[in-house]
Protein backbone atom coordinates (compact mmCIF):
# COMPACT_ATOMS: atom_id res chain seq x y z
CA UNK A 1 0.00 0.00 0.00
CA UNK A 2 1.44 3.45 -0.81
CA UNK A 3 0.52 6.57 0.91
CA UNK A 4 0.35 9.72 -0.66
CA UNK A 5 0.50 13.39 0.50
CA UNK A 6 -3.35 13.50 -0.73
CA UNK A 7 -4.95 12.29 2.42
CA UNK A 8 -6.88 15.12 3.63
CA UNK A 9 -8.68 13.28 6.69
CA UNK A 10 -6.30 10.53 8.51
CA UNK A 11 -9.15 7.45 9.42
CA UNK A 12 -7.92 4.80 12.51
CA UNK A 13 -10.13 2.20 14.80
CA UNK A 14 -10.06 2.67 18.67
CA UNK A 15 -11.71 0.67 21.33
CA UNK A 16 -14.66 2.14 23.41
CA UNK A 17 -15.38 1.56 26.77
CA UNK A 18 -18.68 0.25 27.72
CA UNK A 19 -20.69 1.75 30.63
CA UNK A 20 -23.47 -0.43 32.47
CA UNK A 21 -26.27 1.83 33.78
CA UNK A 22 -29.56 0.49 35.49
CA UNK A 23 -32.85 1.57 34.82
CA UNK A 24 -36.12 0.96 36.65
CA UNK A 25 -37.06 -1.34 33.56
CA UNK A 26 -33.84 -3.45 33.91
CA UNK A 27 -30.43 -2.54 32.64
CA UNK A 28 -28.11 -1.22 29.65
CA UNK A 29 -24.66 -1.46 28.19
CA UNK A 30 -24.07 1.77 26.36
CA UNK A 31 -20.78 2.73 24.21
CA UNK A 32 -19.82 5.79 22.27
CA UNK A 33 -18.36 5.45 18.72
CA UNK A 34 -17.91 8.13 16.71
CA UNK A 35 -18.78 11.63 17.56
CA UNK A 36 -22.50 11.60 15.75
CA UNK A 37 -23.61 7.61 16.63
CA UNK A 38 -23.47 5.88 19.57
CA UNK A 39 -24.65 1.78 20.75
CA UNK A 40 -26.96 0.55 23.50
CA UNK A 41 -28.16 -3.08 24.52
CA UNK A 42 -31.31 -2.87 26.42
CA UNK A 43 -31.94 -5.92 29.02
CA UNK A 44 -35.49 -4.93 29.69
CA UNK A 45 -37.21 -7.51 32.48
CA UNK A 46 -40.48 -8.94 31.65
CA UNK A 47 -43.32 -6.84 31.89
CA UNK A 48 -41.01 -4.11 32.19
CA UNK A 49 -41.19 -0.67 29.66
CA UNK A 50 -38.85 2.44 28.73
CA UNK A 51 -40.13 5.39 28.87
CA UNK A 52 -42.70 6.95 26.10
CA UNK A 53 -41.02 9.22 24.15
CA UNK A 54 -39.25 11.17 21.32
CA UNK A 55 -35.92 12.82 20.10
CA UNK A 56 -35.26 15.86 17.76
CA UNK A 57 -32.25 15.19 16.44
CA UNK A 58 -31.80 11.26 16.95
CA UNK A 59 -32.74 7.97 14.44
CA UNK A 60 -32.41 5.09 15.80
CA UNK A 61 -32.75 1.62 14.68
CA UNK A 62 -33.92 -1.12 17.44
CA UNK A 63 -33.03 -5.01 16.87
CA UNK A 64 -34.77 -8.10 18.96
CA UNK A 65 -31.39 -9.82 19.92
CA UNK A 66 -33.77 -12.07 22.48
CA UNK A 67 -36.85 -12.31 23.78
CA UNK A 68 -40.11 -10.69 22.72
CA UNK A 69 -41.13 -7.12 22.77
CA UNK A 70 -44.24 -5.35 22.13
CA UNK A 71 -43.40 -1.67 20.28
CA UNK A 72 -45.54 1.71 20.47
CA UNK A 73 -44.80 3.53 17.80
CA UNK A 74 -46.22 6.76 15.95
CA UNK A 75 -45.18 8.90 13.13
CA UNK A 76 -44.02 12.99 14.04
CA UNK A 77 -47.52 13.86 13.15
CA UNK A 78 -49.14 11.83 16.08
CA UNK A 79 -49.08 15.02 19.41
CA UNK A 80 -50.77 17.45 16.48
CA UNK A 81 -53.33 15.37 15.62
CA UNK A 82 -53.37 11.21 17.35
CA UNK A 83 -56.97 10.65 15.43
CA UNK A 84 -55.29 10.96 12.34
CA UNK A 85 -52.16 9.63 13.55
CA UNK A 86 -53.23 7.30 16.06
CA UNK A 87 -50.78 4.92 17.06
CA UNK A 88 -49.19 1.99 16.27
CA UNK A 89 -48.58 -1.56 18.71
CA UNK A 90 -46.61 -4.54 17.37
CA UNK A 91 -45.06 -7.51 18.76
CA UNK A 92 -41.46 -7.94 17.99
CA UNK A 93 -39.49 -11.08 18.19
CA UNK A 94 -35.84 -12.16 18.21
CA UNK A 95 -34.50 -11.05 14.53
CA UNK A 96 -36.64 -8.38 13.90
CA UNK A 97 -36.27 -4.58 13.57
CA UNK A 98 -38.01 -1.45 13.67
CA UNK A 99 -36.05 2.17 12.80
CA UNK A 100 -37.46 4.83 13.85
CA UNK A 101 -36.82 8.58 13.04
CA UNK A 102 -36.16 11.69 14.92
CA UNK A 103 -39.73 13.43 15.92
CA UNK A 104 -41.56 9.98 16.07
CA UNK A 105 -42.73 8.36 19.44
CA UNK A 106 -41.83 5.11 20.99
CA UNK A 107 -42.03 2.67 23.71
CA UNK A 108 -40.52 -0.51 24.52
CA UNK A 109 -41.93 -3.10 26.67
CA UNK A 110 -41.02 -6.68 27.67
CA UNK A 111 -42.90 -9.50 27.21
CA UNK A 112 -40.80 -12.20 28.51
CA UNK A 113 -36.74 -10.82 29.68
CA UNK A 114 -35.29 -9.50 26.56
CA UNK A 115 -32.21 -7.89 24.63
CA UNK A 116 -32.66 -4.80 22.34
CA UNK A 117 -29.94 -3.71 19.80
CA UNK A 118 -30.02 0.53 19.90
CA UNK A 119 -28.11 2.15 17.10
CA UNK A 120 -28.53 5.80 17.58
CA UNK A 121 -27.31 8.81 15.02
CA UNK A 122 -26.48 11.47 17.82
CA UNK A 123 -26.24 10.32 21.14
CA UNK A 124 -26.24 13.61 22.13
CA UNK A 125 -29.86 14.52 21.73
CA UNK A 126 -32.13 14.40 25.10
CA UNK A 127 -35.18 12.98 25.48
CA UNK A 128 -38.57 14.44 25.40
CA UNK A 129 -40.97 11.96 27.43
CA UNK A 130 -44.67 11.56 25.48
Amino acid sequence: MTITNSITEYKTAWRAKPNKNKKEWGWEISWPAMSTIGGKILHINAGKSTSFKYYTNKNETLYVMSGLVEIKYGDELFQFDPVQHPIKTELFKEGEAINIQSGCPYQVTAIEYSEVLEIGDNSRSNPVKV
